[in-house]
């Protein structure tokens, strides 16, 4: 039997009124979750702008072009156009 289940048979067995009880807890559970996913979402995005701007602010002077990397490697055509 699923936890679902097991929730079910015992509500099954309350008031109405204690059922409604354990219907706005499950609810309130299921907000928090929500808000804590939502949270976690928001922080790894935060992460991936601070990388961003990391790398924009990185001193790129001296690093070599797509174009002089495939011209060491003996390619003279971009792959992309093909």
């Amino acid at each position: 039997m699923t936890v679902a289940e097991q929730v079910y048979e015992v509500v099954k067995q309350l008031s109405t009124e204690k059922a409604a009880e354990v219907l706005t807890f499950a609810e309130s559970i299921k907000a928090q979750q929500a808000s804590e996913e939502s949270a976690s979402s928001e922080e790894k995005e935060a992460d991936w702008h601070r990388f961003l701007d990391s790398i924009d602010a990185a001193d790129w002077e001296g690093f070599p072009t797509l174009e002089e990397i495939r011209a060491n490697q003996g390619e003279d055509v971009p792959r992309e156009i093909w």
